[in-house]
């Protein structure tokens, strides 16, 4: 009796198709392991930026770092990032800036409708967290009325999360 060596070609099918089924399973997996680490780094964000305001707060008297005031929805907190959210090189000027994962800055707004967009941290003065979602007077998605928490010594901040939902911290 003459042995053959070598592979059947049911073997090489079978070898490749499960091939094909670790390679599927890797690009199914990896968009949502990295949505998840971007998702972790916003989070890291806004605790960091809860500190800056902290420290912002004990070096100003107890007053918080944006206008409060007026029905502008862009805070404009240019100053306030450059100075105790940049991140400066020794020796240097210039750092590595306040910036969502994704690469774009992140925007600071007023809570006074709609929600948050790409890249957009939602300030709430006065407002307080309810699970992942600041609450306070004003409409039912946590947002401010016309002179709700103007003035206020705290508040609450949220960012949109990509794997859906928000994250909410108080300062």
């Amino acid at each position: 009796m003459k042995v053959r060596a070598g592979f059947t070609i049911i073997e090489i099918v079978l070898v490749l198709a499960v091939a094909g089924l670790i390679i599927l399973m890797v690009f199914v997996a990896l968009p949502a392991l990295q949505r998840s680490q971007r998702d972790t780094a916003r989070k890291n964000d806004i605790s960091r930026l809860v500190s800056a305001i902290t420290d912002y707060k004990t070096n100003n008297r107890g007053r918080a770092p944006f206008a409060t005031s007026g029905q502008s929805r862009n805070l404009g907190a240019g100053q306030f990032v450059d100075d105790y959210l940049t991140l400066k090189a020794s020796g240097s000027g210039s750092g590595a800036s306040f910036a969502d994962p994704l690469g774009s800055e992140y925007q600071f707004v007023r809570q006074l409708d709609g929600g948050a967009g790409s890249g957009q941290i939602l300030v709430t003065p006065g407002g307080r967290c309810d699970g992942d979602a600041p609450s306070g007077s004003g409409s039912g998605t946590g947002g401010l009325s016309s002179s709700a928490g103007l003035g206020s010594r705290s508040g609450a901040v949220r960012i949109k999360l990509e794997g859906g939902g928000q994250h909410c911290a108080e300062y």
